[in-house]
């Protein structure tokens, strides 16, 4: 019995849909996701890996293991998607909703347990029924997960025109496009070279959770690299240095701590390599910019990331001479 307020299956099925549509529709039909199943009877393990380029299937991934380990493998490209039987069907995530309408939703209630999950973002995850009296052999379902570790993470990730996963940005803390946070970064770095800065200092700082905070102080003169200073702060006492020096000059460079003297001109070359670099796996991309326009925070994180996973640059303090 549904408690007041409670959708329907059916009901929170078209809403997901209608989220779909959406999504499918602001990423160019460009997706990958992963589903799963398993046999409690024959202890056979199998994992398809469907991408979608413009709304089509143009491969299909199957691994098959049981608690001995590796069964079989294979990959369809192209023309040849389809071409095996033994796995799950090389289906877009509109034809999973399908099967999840007419295979499963159409399922008695009285004699069969139904269970529907969507993701955080109202996205079909999981969609089963099950016999009330029956094993996990008799479970049919659809599971779209990008990862499994014991635990099954649901999870769908979207593709961009190159076939790398889309990553979340985030520009100056609102939702953005991959070509907007590229727009921002030239636009910064043509006010940089415009405004001619050829003395300056910055600081760049990183820390983890158990490890020490490690500060470099960065001076540059006429364009050039001419000190670079490094201090490592306790983790615990965080006022007590661990370990100091100062390079200058011919000596700059020597030591293998800290971030690598160069240029804020250098940094924005690493940021546009960050931003477009392409990752197989989900990402954010995280960019800021001082006041003045320059530079301030570009870095990409895995997605789920909480510490210092990341790579990419933030410059804490920047002092124009």
């Amino acid at each position: 019995m549904l408690r007041k307020g409670q959708q329907t299956h059916a009901a929170r099925l078209q809403d997901s849909r209608a989220a779909w549509e959406a999504a499918k529709d602001s990423n160019g039909g460009n997706y990958r996701y992963l589903r799963y199943s398993h046999d409690s009877d024959t202890g056979l393990y199998v994992y398809v890996q469907i991408t979608v380029k413009n709304g089509k299937v143009i491969e299909r991934k199957c691994h098959k293991y049981s608690v001995r380990g590796h069964i079989a493998s294979w990959v369809e490209e192209k023309g040849s998607v389809g071409s095996h039987s033994d796995c799950h069907p090389a289906e877009t995530m509109d034809e999973l909703y399908d099967e999840c309408e007419d295979d499963v939703l159409t399922q008695d209630e009285d004699d069969n347990e139904i269970s529907l999950e969507l993701d955080e973002d109202g996205l079909l995850k999981k969609c089963a029924y099950t016999t009330a009296a029956s094993t996990e052999s008799c479970l049919r379902h659809i599971h779209v997960n990008d990862c499994h570790r014991g635990v099954i993470l649901l999870n769908l990730v979207y593709l961009d025109e190159n076939g790398g996963v889309r990553p979340e940005v985030i520009v100056g803390g609102q939702p953005a496009t991959k070509q907007k946070a590229i727009n921002k970064l030239r636009e910064s770095r043509r006010r940089w070279k415009r405004d001619g800065h050829k003395d300056y200092n910055y600081v760049r700082s990183n820390s983890g959770m158990g490890y020490n905070r490690r500060v470099t102080k960065i001076t540059v003169e006429n364009g050039n690299v001419v000190k670079r200073e490094y201090t490592e702060f306790d983790q615990i006492e965080r006022s007590r240095i661990r370990k100091h020096w100062v390079e200058e000059d011919d000596m700059v460079g020597r030591h293998k701590d800290g971030y690598d003297a160069v240029t804020v001109e250098v940094l924005y070359s690493t940021c546009k390599e960050l931003i477009t670099e392409q990752y197989d796996y989900p990402s954010r991309i995280s960019l800021d910019f001082y006041k003045n326009g320059t530079l301030k925070k570009c870095v990409r994180r895995p997605k789920n990331c909480y510490d210092w996973c990341g790579k990419g640059v933030v410059i804490e303090e920047l002092i124009l001479e």
